[in-house]
This record gives C-alpha cells, sequence and structure tokens, in this order.
C-alpha cells in the first residue's frame, strides 16, 4: 500500500509513520516566475524542433517518432512501482487532449534522430499556470546538455504564449531538480510517498 502526502499537513505525515509506513520517496514541488525570466538562448548541439514541427516535417511517422522516444525514456522516471509502457491509443489520446499544446512541446534532433523532449502543459481553468510534462534524454545522449537546452526553449515559448507561472515536481535525488534549481525554480513545498509493506 502506497499513499503520497505532502509536507504541508505534517499531522497526517506523523499519522502515517505511527502506523509503520516507511517513507520510500520524496519528490520536490518547485515554481518559475516567468515574468522575471530571462534565459537568453539555448547552447546545445543539437536541432530543437517543436512537436507540431515535427509532425508537418515527417507527417505519418511524427507519432510514433514521439510515443518511442517517451516509451524509451520512460523507465529512468523515479517512481514508486515497476514502469510499464501506456498503450499507443493512451498516449494519443493524451498527446491531443486540450492540456497539450504541440507548440509547447519541444524534441531534440541528433544526425536525424529524436535524442531528447521537454514538454509544457497547460492549465485550462487557469491559463496563466503552466506546469513541465516529461522531461528526459535518451541514454545514449545524455550528458550533452539537450534536456538544459530544451527547458531553456519551452520556458521562453511558455512566456511568449502568456504563461506567467510554472510548475514541477522532481525526485529530490533527480538531477533534473538541480537543473531546475539552476534555472530559477524555488521550493514549494515535497511530495512524499509512503509505504506499508505488512498490515498490522
Amino acid at each position: 500500500l502506497t499513499t503520497w502526502v505532502q509536507t504541508v499537513y505534517p499531522d497526517i505525515q506523523d499519522l502515517l509513520l505511527s502506523h509503520g509506513f516507511k517513507e520510500v520517496q520524496r519528490n520536490v514541488q518547485s515554481a518559475l516566475d516567468l515574468t522575471a525570466l530571462s534565459l537568453g538562448s539555448p547552447n546545445a548541439d543539437c536541432e530543437v524542433v517543436s512537436y507540431a514541427g515535427w509532425r508537418d516535417r515527417s507527417p505519418d511517422t511524427w507519432l510514433d517518432d514521439v510515443y518511442r522516444l517517451e516509451m524509451d525514456i520512460g523507465p529512468d522516471i523515479p517512481m514508486t512501482g515497476e514502469y510499464k509502457e501506456m498503450s499507443f491509443e493512451q498516449f494519443k489520446s493524451e498527446v491531443f487532449s486540450s492540456v497539450v499544446d504541440l507548440d509547447l512541446c519541444f524534441l531534440a534532433v541528433l544526425d536525424g534522430e529524436l535524442a531528447a523532449l521537454s514538454q509544457i502543459i497547460l492549465t485550462p481553468a487557469a491559463p496563466e499556470l503552466g506546469r513541465t510534462g516529461l522531461t528526459g534524454t535518451r541514454r545514449a545522449y545524455r550528458r550533452r546538455g539537450l534536456a538544459r537546452a530544451l527547458k531553456i526553449v519551452s520556458l521562453n515559448a511558455a512566456k511568449e504564449k502568456g504563461i506567467t507561472r510554472v510548475v514541477t515536481d522532481n525526485e529530490v535525488d533527480n538531477p533534473m531538480w538541480d537543473l531546475n534549481v539552476e534555472l530559477g525554480f524555488r521550493r514549494d513545498y515535497d511530495h512524499v510517498a509512503y509505504t506499508l509493506s505488512e498490515v498490522p
């Protein structure tokens, strides 16, 4: 049994610990004020193209390309359980949902291959608020600054679209948290996962 609790509720945390739950993962919830953002241009040895641009370039295969990229990155996302790929139909329904703007999702392209991605997801009820979706790099292309370049591009694009605040969460030991701090994200609170392995 696993449950998540925000650190703004310490009484609930204490209750879980008193009943034998153990902390198994901690994700930092942070935010970035885009009104004061000045990140400049990314400096990376890759081509950056939006999902919309890749769709226009490869209309017959773009969705399959992005699906495979996301599924290849997925196993490296810190999580409390076993990773399982979503179906292509589920992925397709998410891509074409009201919270996804194909002009705010970006790909890094190296030698014609998709190497990394980063996304800003919309908040329909609060158009000024965005949140980061998946950001990640295929293992063969890591340590080349691709995630940093894509995040800079996506944040600048979000600001141009009128988004003034972006929120995200990262596992506390994930290098992505360090990158977000470098870019100006500031910690709000933590999401903590607690697991009970044996029921008393």
